[in-house]
């Protein structure tokens, strides 16, 4: 039908019974295509599609929306071969088809559960691609984006019905290692009944990453892989992690290996429902010395230890200025805990947004007074996950 008619587009939004192979096919014609939007559609159309070698080297854009499989071990037919040319590729929404009587159920479909539905997508090499937008990521796929996309600058997850495996330590400090080009990083991922998508213990991070301040030392060594500056970290210190069992330790128990820095380019990192004590929040963030924003969840024990660790000023991170502290009540309410923190961590802070904002009116006028220079403010869930898009 498209190749009939003269008119050239540069979006299409297609979905429905109006989603053909055929349809799919015809696209080539169209060389001015640069953003695609399938909704509510069968993804097969397009695995047909791209089995007969249909190549839109135009598209740059590809968003999915409330796509369907007819099988649970389905994967994304979306490949480098058929869009060789992609930056963005957003997917949102996969279900899975069942029999509509299917206890959990809607309408016939269930959320799709494959651990390994996007395996054969990292399988490729996508030189361009620089955003990515997805409902969750797992071990698996951290594995394989360092390698499957290099330039990535952009990464998001925000699934609220997530059932497949959770990313965990290991998971994140791939993404953090291996994606040099990373500004943008916000997991928000949680199964239905509100648990969180991903088990980041403390122990596990810090292990990986290493306790000391990367902006201060002088000592680490370090190779240049594919433009992006790796520190030499001994293998011993990631195997015995992953056949070891974890355990909540304090940081600073660890004797570590020199830092390996993690990604310089980061400016944002949004890990909502990681749970952390307020010294495995320091590590993590002194080893983004790029970092401007920062999102996470403190434990009750947040400040155990701080006194200690607080002594070293040479931790501090001039370059945040926003933080987003999820956390439970009696950490929120200790003001002179909270500020002494914020005052000694992140002393070029400018905003400080937390879940308990409003109810709690006596303690932030006392952080308000011990920090005049930061501006305090409510941690609004609905526009956290806006940013997640």
């Amino acid at each position: 039908m498209l190749a009939s008619r003269p008119a050239q587009f540069t979006l299409l939004a297609i979905g429905g019974s109006d989603f053909t192979p055929e349809l799919v096919t015809a696209l080539q014609t169209q060389r001015r295509l640069r953003r695609l939007r399938i909704e509510h559609a069968w993804i097969e159309s397009l695995a047909v599609a791209a089995a007969r070698g249909v190549c839109l080297e135009s598209v740059t854009s590809l968003h999915l929306e409330h796509i369907i499989v007819s099988r649970p071990d389905s994967a994304l037919p979306v490949s480098p071969r058929m869009f060789p040319n992609l930056e963005r590729l957003t997917v949102r929404h996969v279900w899975q088809h069942v029999d509509a009587l299917t206890p959990g159920s809607s309408r016939g479909a269930v959320s799709l559960q494959n651990e390994h539905w996007l395996q054969t997508v990292w399988d490729g090499y996508w030189p361009a691609l620089q955003e990515l937008a997805l409902p969750a990521i797992s071990d698996l796929d951290a594995a394989k984006l360092p390698e499957a996309c290099p330039l990535l600058t952009r990464l998001t997850t925000n699934s609220l019905d997530y059932a497949g495996p959770r990313l965990s330590a290991h998971g994140l400090v791939s993404v953090l290692r291996g994606l040099r080009h990373l500004h943008y990083l916000s997991v928000e991922q949680r199964s239905s009944e509100g648990s969180p998508g991903y088990e980041i213990h403390d122990s596990q991070l810090c292990r990986l990453i290493g306790t000391r301040d990367v902006l201060s030392s002088r000592r680490w060594s370090g190779a240049t892989v594919r433009g992006g500056l790796y520190g030499r970290l001994p293998s011993p210190a990631l195997s015995a992690v992953s056949t070891g069992s974890d355990t909540d330790v304090e940081c600073d128990d660890f004797e570590l290996p020199e830092p390996h820095c993690l990604s310089a380019s980061l400016n944002t990192l949004i890990l909502p429902r990681a749970s952390f004590t307020a010294s495995t929040l320091d590590t993590l963030v002194r080893q983004l010395p790029g970092l401007v924003r920062v999102s996470a969840s403190l434990r009750s024990e947040a400040f155990f230890g701080f006194a200690k660790s607080a002594q070293h000023k040479a931790t501090a991170q001039n370059n945040v200025k926003w933080i987003g502290l999820s956390a439970d009540e009696d950490v929120l309410t200790d003001a002179v805990e909270l500020s002494a923190w914020i005052k000694q961590k992140f002393p070029g802070l400018q905003e400080c947004s937390t879940n308990y904002a409003r109810s709690h009116r006596t303690v932030i006028n006392d952080l308000k007074a011990a920090l005049p220079h930061v501006a305090f403010t409510r941690l609004n869930s609905r526009a956290l996950q806006a940013t997640c898009n």
